[in-house]
């Protein structure tokens, strides 16, 4: 049996490690309560945290637990989410039917009468929530829904963009991306100026103070600061500048492209698409090679896959293998891990003979492969989930 199909069986313990049991219901439980613990499974495998060097620093009790949020971890007791510091102890109580991740010392909680809350760092009520959905926190804001309708709240948890989008992206510049009536414009959260006017097919996030949009099915951009055109150009696709080039479709086939969007170089490949650290991946037939900030080869096409720049690390597949090649296209870490993930803080999750581990940027292993789960470090520990 190969170490592919070790991975499957050993993923598949995830799925079907669950057994169904009755969580914890009181004599005085509200029937929303009752009905929602007679589904309830309790996992056979709990959920834990370790530190950077491997040691557990938050013993797996947990049915489930999620990552490090303004040091606040939300974890599930029996059925029931409440909230840990970061080094394990409980300072909101378990009691909450649906918990969010905190974000500027505030998150979004469900009661089992199917209230939502908005609750500080200390599980203090700041104000009851009448909305259906909710989002994170991006500075003072936070997207709410109701129905099909999005709007924003502010941290007093007052309505300040009322629910008349049918989409709403929050941007780090008290900005947002909003859809009505299928168009796309941006508006200023402050003042309710419609800075970008409501007739594009789509606006996507800046990138290197690059606007992409799309209207009429074709691609241009826009200066993000003051979302005038960089040209007149429009393309068949397009990718967002992360640096002075990027790429772009004309229809008939890649091409790279300046920040005035002349042409500056034609790619014969069948996709073109970025991978971080001013690199390009391409596909010739069926496999993938790299090419460098000027569409020049970095390597010839011969990986099954290739992910993203992460710690100067790229993680690529030969046949059924996992290894990494640095900024250069060199390959650091040969291909001998059955799935890999990309590097985080200059480690990486792999999975290997025994279970899921970490290794460094060299390919040795610094968190023995040892575990059912385990995901990234956040703020210096990693949930992870026993056998």
């Amino acid at each position: 049996m190969n170490r592919f199909i070790l991975l499957v069986l050993l993923l598949g313990f995830i799925v079907l490690g669950g057994c169904r049991e009755d969580g914890a219901v009181s004599s005085t439980a509200s029937a929303i309560e009752k009905e929602y613990f007679e589904d309830y499974e309790v996992p056979e495998h709990k959920w834990g945290f370790i530190n950077e060097a491997g040691q557990v620093v938050i013993k797996p009790v947990y049915d489930d637990v999620k990552d490090v949020w303004d040091n606040r971890v939300a974890a599930n007791y029996e059925g029931k989410w409440g909230y840990l510091d970061d080094r394990g102890q409980q300072v909101v109580d378990f009691k909450y039917k649906q918990a969010q991740n905190f974000s500027s010392q505030r998150t979004f909680v469900q009661d089992f009468d199917n209230n939502w809350l908005l609750i500080d760092e200390m599980g203090s009520i700041v104000d009851t929530m009448q909305y259906e959905t909710y989002g994170e926190y991006l500075g003072d804001y936070v997207v709410v829904g109701e129905g099909n309708l999005k709007g924003i709240v502010n941290k007093k948890a007052v309505l300040v963009i009322p629910l008349e989008y049918s989409s709403i992206k929050l941007l780090d510049n008290n900005t947002f991306i909003g859809v009505q009536a299928s168009s796309y414009g941006i508006t200023d959260i402050t003042t309710k100026e419609v800075l970008l006017p409501y007739n594009y097919d789509r606006v996507y996030s800046p990138s290197n103070n690059i606007l992409k949009v799309k209207q009429n099915g074709q691609y241009t951009y826009l200066n993000a600061t003051n979302l005038k055109p960089l040209n007149k150009a429009y393309f068949y696709k397009a990718s967002d500048f992360h640096y002075d080039r990027t790429i772009v479709h004309d229809g008939n086939s890649y091409v790279l492209i300046d920040e005035e969007l002349r042409s500056e170089k034609v790619l014969p490949y069948t996709k073109v698409d970025y991978v971080g650290n001013k690199t390009w991946k391409y596909k010739e037939g069926s496999k993938w090679g790299l090419l460098d900030k000027n569409g020049n080869t970095l390597t010839q096409a011969k990986y099954n896959l290739l992910n993203r720049f992460s710690s100067n690390r790229l993680a690529f597949q030969v046949n059924e293998f996992w290894g990494f090649l640095d900024d250069k296209g060199k390959e650091v870490i040969k291909p001998r891990f059955v799935l890999t993930w990309d590097f985080h803080d200059d480690r990486a999750r792999v999975i290997d003979q025994r279970g899921v581990g970490f290794i460094n940027l060299q390919g040795e292993m610094i968190v023995k492969d040892m575990f059912l789960e385990v995901r990234d470090f956040r703020n210096g520990i990693a949930r992870f989930q026993t056998f």
